[in-house]
């Protein structure tokens, strides 16, 4: 398994046992013959698929001291973070939101195919109702605007990690800090908030 993985369990304090290990190796094959032909990732991606999506997605594990039961992944595309945190998170639900039919489909055949069950529901991230306690979700609304959906959708001491933005840190949100490492594609901008 890559260094670099092991790496960034190690940063976001995830022990990362052989199951995890197999099960991270499964999805990013799939990602690469699969998930980026049919679109779930860039036309460019091939080679950052385990430092840039993998490694990168571990690292949302850091918002939690333990997994949470049920994780909500809004604007999950093909799967991520959601996939990376069933891998890692055997004993938690998690649940993949996207907009678009066919990245919900890739989702489910991911989850198939490395062996994680989750839940994959077609729908728009406005139009959620509910309240979470635990939410991911990477490079889907700028961070400003999406400050607002998640003081919407939290439910009382719940936590949201999402992609932050560089230019520093919207009202709301604390930023979640790593050690830079050159084992990163590049220095993460997770951003955190948590609901009273």
């Amino acid at each position: 398994m890559n260094p670099r993985l092991e790496a960034a369990a190690r940063v976001a304090g995830v022990a990362l046992d052989a199951g995890m290990r197999q099960r991270l190796v499964t999805l990013g094959r799939w990602l690469a013959t699969e998930a980026l032909p049919g679109g779930g990732l860039g036309p460019n991606e091939a080679a950052k698929i385990e430092a840039r999506h993998l490694a990168d997605s571990i690292l949302f594990a850091a918002g939690w001291v333990s997994p949470p039961p049920v994780c909500w992944d809004l604007g999950s595309g093909a799967g991520l973070p959601g996939l990376v945190l069933a891998c890692i998170w055997p004993g938690s639900s998690l649940v993949l939101v996207d907009a678009s039919a066919k990245r919900c489909d890739l989702a489910r055949r991911g989850g198939r195919v490395v062996g994680v069950e989750i839940e994959v529901q077609h729908s728009r991230i406005e139009d959620l109702t509910g309240r979470y306690e635990a939410i991911v979700s990477r490079a889907t609304i700028p961070a400003e605007r999406f400050g607002r959906i998640l003081k919407r959708l939290l439910a009382p001491g719940g936590v949201a990690v999402i992609s932050g933005s560089r230019d520093g840190k919207p009202p709301g949100f604390e930023r979640l800090r790593f050690p830079e490492e050159e084992f990163f594609d590049r220095t993460s901008r997770l951003l955190i908030m948590r609901s009273p």
